[in-house]
């Protein structure tokens, strides 16, 4: 099954409120597209689709109240966004999409603090996240991500 079959039926499972399910799919997906992405490291539409599964497993989580997990998901994304658009060894071209795709991922992230602004837990990291501009360095976003 491909990255693509498999992350529709996450969607399918996903719809249906179905969240097992939708938490094993778009794992596999993840898992699919990394493997693909490994193997070429600017393949632009492998990061995409990757940032992509990454979102929908952190909504399935937040859909059942796994706000912890769900915050977890959001920011492992943004922070492999941000190695990649300060990875050198890859080109300019695809540098500047990972900056690009780091405003989608950073724009996730700021309405997840909207919408659990009473969730206390995750605010600290968040609010660190969401004050620092988007060229952070990657050593304070990863000092972030330390529980």
């Amino acid at each position: 099954m491909s990255w693509q079959s498999t992350m529709i039926k996450g969607n399918e499972c996903f719809d249906s409120h179905n969240w097992l399910e939708a938490e094993r799919y778009y794992n596999r997906a993840i898992e699919l597209v990394d493997l693909l992405w490994q193997q070429k490291i600017s393949n632009l539409e492998a990061m995409q689709a990757w940032v992509c599964g990454y979102q929908n497993l952190a909504a399935t989580y937040e859909q059942q109240g796994q706000l912890e997990r769900a915050l977890q998901c959001l920011l492992h994304a943004h922070y492999r966004v941000l190695q990649q658009a300060n990875n050198k060894a890859i080109s300019e071209h695809a540098q500047s999409h990972a900056l690009q795709m780091s405003s989608v991922t950073f724009k996730s992230i700021s309405a997840f603090k909207g919408k659990h602004a009473n969730y206390t837990r995750c605010m600290d990291v968040l609010d660190h996240v969401c004050a620092a501009p988007a060229d952070i360095k990657n050593a304070k976003l990863k000092s972030a991500l330390v529980h």
